[in-house]
């Protein structure tokens, strides 16, 4: 026979809450990923100066587009950003 009166230790209400927020750390703060973004932005830097002037010497017997470096930045930035306009697009096998 089931005894149906008291609440059996499985079921106690206190197992089906969720454990206290004491026991979770605190959240980072913005200045603990200080060191992070600036490497992130650093890596971005980098690889725009060294992608644009890649794009530049590998275009620059083409007529048009890439005429100089910092059109080559734009055209970087466009594309390890993923929005890709498609206003400047190489043209030769090497672009």
């Amino acid at each position: 026979m089931v005894h149906l009166g008291a609440a059996s230790p499985a079921l106690s209400s206190s197992r089906l809450l969720p454990a206290a927020h004491s026991d979770l750390p605190p959240p980072p703060s913005p200045q603990a990923s200080t060191r992070e973004i600036f490497l992130l932005l650093m890596l971005i830097a980098v690889g725009t100066l060294i992608f644009s002037t890649l794009i530049y010497f590998a275009e620059m017997n083409q007529e048009d587009d890439f005429n100089n470096i910092p059109i080559g930045f734009w055209w970087s930035i466009v594309t390890m950003t993923t929005v890709g306009y498609g206003d400047k697009i190489p043209k030769s096998a090497w672009g």
